[in-house]
């Protein structure tokens, strides 16, 4: 939950102050839920893979491949890294949170690795609003496909795995920081 909050009508920009959205344009949201960001505003604006980007200096935004091995020490299986959809066992249920936040069934929520993802929802460009329901969160990696799309990690409140999927940067997802 970092940035100024502008209106879900505006796109993010290359301004130097960092702009965040927040459900209903509500800053209070973004207080329980964070922040929602566009892929250029939460890299800087910039294409290099595994940037610090807007996270505090001695962090970076997370590459797809560190999200993947995330997976694999949480999972109790094997995720394979360049499956896209539905991947792994238990590793979204291990990640995510277990409270009230999440719309029953929060299948296989443990939070044994004390991540604590919640339904933040997304911001959909197209709509020029953020969308939740309660039952999914998606974070941007700073990887970037062959179509010119963005690595995305994604969980469902009725999945215990994760989703790997890319998405148009124009969208606005969490983010989560690694430690350099």
């Amino acid at each position: 939950n970092y940035g100024v909050l502008i209106d879900t009508l505006q796109d993010q920009s290359d301004n130097g102050i960092v702009e965040k959205y927040c459900f209903g344009d509500n800053e209070n949201d973004c207080i329980i839920y964070g922040a929602l960001y566009q892929w250029d505003e939460l890299m800087e604006y910039t294409q290099v893979e595994g940037a610090q980007g807007i996270c505090p200096e001695g962090w970076h935004v997370p590459t797809d491949s560190e999200w993947c091995i995330l997976e694999n020490f949480v999972d109790s299986g094997i995720v394979d890294c360049n499956a896209t959809g539905y991947r792994g066992n238990d590793c979204g249920g291990n990640l995510k949170d277990t409270s009230n936040l999440w719309l029953p069934p929060n299948t296989g929520a443990t939070n044994s690795s004390g991540f604590s993802v919640i339904p933040a929802g997304y911001y959909n460009v197209y709509y020029q609003q953020i969308l939740r329901d309660n039952t999914a969160s998606s974070f941007f990696t700073s990887s970037q496909n062959s179509d010119g799309k963005y690595w995305t990690r994604g969980f469902i409140s009725n999945h215990s795995d994760s989703y790997r999927a890319s998405l148009n940067g124009e969208n606005g997802l969490s983010l989560r920081c690694i430690k350099d």
